[in-house]
């Protein structure tokens, strides 16, 4: 049970965090086409190289000596991950730092004041239908 009420908790932490990281989805979008060159570089390494072409290596890569295949050490990952993220959460606190102070006014729409309070009209009387003359004779 105190899981589930701590689970709880960490989801508004991070509801509100996320309301303040507006570059979020830009470094996470770098992270990923980081990861992805990463992926690609040697395949296209090793294409280039099947065609007789011998490319330099990229700075950073390394051969790995028991496959051969190109390698990008877990360091320089992790150096350019975390650092992309630590850049994007850091713009993002200094540029919603600025706009707490002066609101925008397209953020928070004015709301109308009030109208002047007047009383309810009281309600119609029921609509009553007209009443059929009698005849002297009776119903016909």
């Amino acid at each position: 049970m105190f899981a589930i009420l701590g689970l709880r908790a960490l989801f508004f932490l991070i509801a509100a965090a996320i309301q303040r990281l507006r570059y979020l989805n830009i470094g996470l979008g770098l992270v990923l086409g980081f990861i992805g060159v990463k992926m690609l570089v040697p395949f296209v390494y090793a294409f280039l190289e099947a065609r007789g072409l011998h490319p330099p290596h990229p700075p950073g890569f390394h051969v790995n000596p028991d496959t051969g295949h190109l390698h990008l050490p877990v360091r320089i990952s992790l150096i350019v991950i975390v650092g992309v993220l630590a850049l994007t959460a850091l713009l993002s606190v200094l540029s919603t730092r600025g706009a707490e102070a002066e609101p925008d006014a397209a953020a928070a729409p004015e709301v109308a004041p009030p109208a002047e309070a007047t009383p309810p009209a009281e309600p119609a009387p029921p609509a009553q239908e007209p009443a059929e003359p009698e005849t002297p004779g009776g119903p016909a």
